[in-house]
């Protein structure tokens, strides 16, 4: 009975570190206003392969709701790092200040590692995300004609896929546009 338990135990602790999953995608979908937020978060896990030591992730905020304009931002809460972005086709703000990302550049981010997202005004960031670092992604209404609306967030990481196309095609536009990102976001990570 005594070896019927332990083998028992055993096997469980097994099967449970077997069924151990990477992280590939988090949705969320609620209403957002101008002043309260809709809000996704998690935690990196150890278990996919790292790019410069850490996972690259999108999250998008696609309105659901007629003329909506999400606007969002990443905020690491173990590092002093924020992530903002309007709209997918313009600029991703680190800390306030300009990735330096051209449109052309951030297209080809977001058709080459994942999709671009529903609508022109909807928004995007794509974010580099440490080992068992936590991070939320906040999405409010822009303003404008519509000051509440639904959203739909969700945050993927598209780390595996980055390796694939970098292998592929290490000078490439997508390839040479995250190296540019993560150089821009390396002062604030320390």
């Amino acid at each position: 009975m005594k070896f019927a338990v332990h083998l028992g135990l055993a096997l469980i602790s097994l099967v449970t570190t077997s069924a151990m999953a990477e992280l590939t995608n988090i949705s969320a979908s609620g209403q957002h206003t101008t002043t309260q937020s809709q809000i996704a978060c998690t935690i990196a896990a150890q278990v996919t392969p790292t790019f410069n030591g850490t996972y690259i992730i999108f999250a998008f905020a696609e309105g659901t709701t007629a003329n909506s304009n999400p606007k969002m931002r990443v905020e690491s809460l173990d590092f002093a790092t924020v992530v903002a972005n309007d709209d997918w086709q313009s600029r991703i703000l680190i800390n306030g200040i300009d990735s330096g990302l051209t449109p052309s550049e951030i297209d080809a981010l977001y058709s080459n590692l994942l999709r671009r997202p529903a609508r022109p005004q909807d928004a995007a960031i794509l974010y580099f995300i440490r080992p068992n670092e936590r991070v939320c992604a906040f999405s409010n209404e822009e303003g404008g004609s519509v000051t509440s609306g639904g959203v739909n967030m969700s945050i993927t990481d598209v780390t595996r896929t980055f390796l694939a196309v970098a292998t592929a095609s290490p000078n490439g536009k997508s390839a040479l546009s995250i190296r540019k990102l993560l150089e821009s976001t390396q002062p604030n990570r320390r």
